[in-house]
């Protein structure tokens, strides 16, 4: 009990001991983790439980226990380890651009978090737009972005199944630079996180109601919907809709949607 008792004592030592930068970066860890994981194992406890729900692409939609074990590992290996990695990077980040930063102890101005949110949509719309698109370029498809499509049917585990540099560089810090640049308080960086986690597991989950219709048909049809935001899409032309080849592509949902005539295909 006594050893119980002083190792969380430490633990709370440590946490009270680290700067305002730290504790920040570290929050949005440990919200990122908790958010992943609880998304993945949640939406792979409805597949394996009622696999008779309707997804994006039927069956297919679908990982063997075999499969998603392999997932996790290269999940865990990217949004534990590899994110622990470069979390002291962040914090001198925030450290090198802002010389006040807003901690637990200030005042929250819901305002002011208002824009830093709308800043963060912005810097993560342009930022994974362009990064993932680069790395659809046929220098670097291949050693690094393959991996990722390597579910063109993908679930919410797949959302961090990346090559390493893809996920420090078009993940992590598509999510972390917003609230960095805009000095986030810490309230507004870690739902920020939880949302942009919660988002990125629903759009990979292979479920219509969690957001997946978009980014599922990136993974089908792999030349379209490259962005996670409303803007850069749109702005460049790359919808599923704006592309030719792609325009009257059916969707496999569309058997499950009302036709013309008002009834199911």
């Amino acid at each position: 009990m006594f050893q119980e008792g002083a190792a969380f004592g430490t633990s709370m030592d440590i946490l009270a001991n680290m700067d305002t930068y730290d504790q920040n970066v570290w929050g949005c860890y440990v919200v990122a983790n908790a958010c992943f994981w609880f998304a993945s194992l949640s939406c792979h406890a409805v597949d394996t439980f009622c696999p008779g729900l309707e997804k994006t692409q039927g069956q297919k939609s679908h990982m063997t226990q075999r499969t998603f074990a392999h997932a996790a590992a290269v999940a865990f290996a990217n949004i534990v380890i590899c994110a622990a990695a470069v979390v002291p990077g962040g914090a001198n980040l925030w450290r090198a651009l802002h010389a006040a930063p807003l901690g637990v102890g200030n005042a929250f101005h819901p305002p002011r978090e208002a824009l830093v949110l709308a800043g963060s949509l912005l810097v993560i719309d342009f930022w994974f737009y362009w990064t993932h698109r680069a790395m659809h370029h046929s220098s670097i498809y291949r050693a690094i972005h393959k991996m990722h499509h390597r579910f063109t049917a993908p679930t919410a585990v797949a959302a961090v199944y990346a090559h390493p540099v893809e996920f420090l560089v078009g993940n992590v810090g598509g999510v972390a630079l917003g609230p960095i640049l805009c000095n986030a308080h810490p309230y507004t960086a870690w739902a920020w996180f939880a949302v942009s986690l919660l988002s990125t597991c629903g759009s990979h989950s292979g479920y219509a109601a969690l957001g997946a219709d978009k980014h599922d048909e990136h993974h089908r049809l792999f030349d379209c919907n490259f962005g996670v935001g409303p803007f850069c899409d749109s702005l460049f032309k790359t919808r599923k809709e704006d592309i030719p080849k792609f325009a009257n592509k059916p969707h496999p949902m569309d058997r499950f949607r009302p036709g013309k005539d008002g009834k199911r295909a």
